[in-house]
């Protein structure tokens, strides 16, 4: 049981420092959706992680309580669906205002906003749209 115990005291602290990693690669990257959509992938496995190993901390810090536990569990379980859930947007992690303004250049010209698109992996989205001469800080 010790062994257990301990495994999933270094689960948590994995699952926190996939987070954490995933926080300042976040911070540090360019927008890109694709390289984006990664990062949203991490940040749910590492709060998964941090749900298996979280009751063995508990246990560890003494603060083992059935509806402590309970709570810390579901709010890691909403941040990690939360991370999933944005994954699945087409445009992870951006900013409602410039989000809105590509879905209103798709709308606009088409052909031209999804080669921008497409560049956007690449060269992150603020350059791609500057080389296809759209503008996206428009309105």
């Amino acid at each position: 049981m010790e062994v257990l115990t301990q495994n999933l005291f270094y689960i948590f602290w994995l699952g926190g420092l996939i987070v954490g990693v995933a926080t300042v690669l976040g911070w540090t990257q360019i927008h890109r959706p694709a390289t984006v959509k990664y990062i949203c992938y991490l940040h749910t496995f590492g709060f998964f992680l941090m749900i298996c190993g979280f009751s063995a901390i508990s246990r560890y810090l003494d603060i083992y309580n059935i509806y402590t536990d309970t709570v810390i569990k579901i709010l890691f379980f909403i941040c990690g669906n939360g991370a999933l859930i944005e994954s699945r947007k087409r445009f992870p992690l951006m900013q409602k205002k410039i989000a809105k303004r590509v879905n209103q250049l798709l709308l606009e010209n088409p052909e031209k906003t999804e080669l921008a698109l497409k560049d956007a992996d690449k060269i992150g989205i603020a350059q791609a749209f500057e080389k296809h001469n759209l503008d996206i800080d428009n309105k």
